[in-house]
């Protein structure tokens, strides 16, 4: 949600721009994609999505139909009007209403494919474009999101070494704890109250927190 990101967005130093956020298409307030319930999204989540056999992959295959399938169902026409492109024209449309001759923008992750697009489209509109962690545009795929991440863990182990955390005293050791915790649950799902901690939500949970840097590790 853009909107819930403004409600957060440090804009010191930023004193002389109005600092607005907005929901894209199909996300938060404004008209949602409607797909799976609660209780399937779980089920979806804690599937393996890393299948070491045919059957976890035929599984995991006929899952991701099925969530496709429910988008479909529950949200209808509304899924063909929610492209990158079609959120560019609102954002311009967005622009336009707030009276800025330009528009000045910050784009994360996705966010940054919205902003290059929009240059591309509107580049007379366009003011200072700020694109931090840039999604790839180009059809070189050497650099994956994968490295991000792997980078990010490695920082988050030195981290955690340097303050005895019980994962281990060395970044190695920090990275070796975390393997084989994923691993043990690949075969072995951990209980915790009503639900089960899988492999896959264990890797996304840690993933979740790498985007925080050092203000999410502890």
């Amino acid at each position: 949600s853009g909107a819930e990101l403004v409600e957060n967005f440090d804009s010191g130093g930023l004193e002389q721009y109005d600092v607005v956020g907005w929901d894209p298409r199909g996300t938060g307030g404004s008209t949602p994609v409607q797909c799976f319930s609660d209780a399937a999204a779980d089920t979806f989540n804690s599937l393996d999505m890393s299948p070491d056999d045919e059957g976890e992959r035929a599984s995991l295959i006929e899952a991701a139909y099925e969530f496709g399938k429910s988008c479909w169902e529950r949200s209808g026409t509304l899924l063909a009007h929610i492209s990158t492109i079609e959120t560019v024209r609102d954002l311009d449309l967005l622009r336009q209403l707030a009276g800025d001759a330009e528009l000045h923008y910050l784009g994360y992750s996705y966010g940054t494919l919205i902003g290059a697009t929009y240059a591309e489209l509107f580049g007379r509109s366009a003011g200072r474009l700020v694109l931090d962690a840039a999604v790839d545009i180009t059809d070189d795929h050497e650099v994956i999101q994968a490295q991000g991440f792997d980078l990010a863990l490695g920082n988050f182990a030195t981290w955690c070494a340097a303050q005895n955390c019980r994962l281990g005293g060395t970044e190695q050791q920090v990275l070796d704890s975390i393997t084989q915790l994923f691993d043990r649950l690949d075969a072995n799902p951990l209980r915790v109250g009503q639900r089960e901690l899988t492999q896959s939500l264990a890797v996304t949970g840690v993933a979740a927190m790498l985007y925080g840097g050092d203000g999410a590790w502890p």
